[in-house]
């Protein structure tokens, strides 16, 4: 009977400390979980020529094998092992989520400052002279500033009709102040839509603007129409001429 006892108690021990095993591998392997991560013409030689007319004025995992089973030998009774405590699993720290950043607000653009073709379009066209016909004007406002009179300004009209005129005489080879096109100087200014109260007009023939001038200021007509204090317009004419190198056409009104 005591045998028998022992021998009950011998594998009691056994399957406890068997049972124990098991369950210590059950709890040992665990899944840790990965890291999250969380862009001129040229002109003929002048012949030596000068010419004037008379001065005309007028407007953008595994499970271990059980022990080999033996014959009980008697033995002390072994204590008991004492029953593991399970290790709870590591429970992975969640990854941290991250702090969305406030997207930058976009910085406005400036409105572009009207351009200069802009203003353009709503101004008054402008001519352009050329080297020479600027030259001469200055040469004119000079003597007019000498003789107390105000200066001439060029107007769009009348220097688009000053240019006609010279380029008029050169091609149809006259030298005169009525034109076979247009007529005479006021008419011309009618065909041109050019308004006024006073009127004149001064043409030469002559090698550069500084002949041209002396010339016309050396003749008592012409020089009354440069200088007179009615006028404050003036048109330009100038074309390129094999007779006399250069024809002159000075156009002015009064308003």
């Amino acid at each position: 009977m005591k045998q028998y006892k022992l021998m009950t108690l011998i594998s009691c021990v056994a399957v406890i400390t068997i049972s124990s095993l098991l369950y210590k591998d059950e709890i040992v392997d665990y899944i840790t979980p990965s890291s999250l991560t969380s862009t001129a013409q040229s002109i003929p030689a002048p012949t030596p020529t000068s010419e004037l007319d008379p001065g005309l004025a007028t407007s953008p995992d595994s499970v271990p094998a059980p022990a080999s089973e033996s014959t009980p030998t008697p033995a002390a009774i072994p204590t008991p092992a004492p029953t593991p405590s399970p290790t709870p699993a590591a429970v992975p720290s969640p990854a941290p989520t991250p702090t969305p950043k406030p997207a930058p607000k976009p910085t406005p653009k400036p409105t572009p400052a009207p351009t200069a073709t802009a203003s353009r379009s709503t101004a008054p066209s402008q001519p352009q002279l050329n080297a020479d016909q600027q030259h001469m004007l200055d040469l004119i406002n000079q003597e007019r500033s000498r003789a107390g009179v105000g200066p001439l300004k060029i107007d769009s009209k009348l220097q688009t009709m000053a240019q006609a005129k010279s380029d008029d005489m050169v091609a149809k080879a006259y030298f005169d102040h009525t034109s076979p096109t247009y007529g005479s100087p006021f008419e011309m200014m009618k065909k041109f839509g050019i308004s006024y109260t006073s009127a004149g007009e001064n043409i030469a023939g002559n090698s550069s603007v500084d002949k041209a001038h002396a010339a016309l200021m050396n003749s008592p007509g012409h020089k009354a129409n440069i200088l007179k204090a009615s006028f404050n317009y003036i048109g330009i004419g100038m074309t390129a001429s094999a007779k006399y190198g250069k024809m002159f056409a000075q156009d002015f009104v009064g308003r």
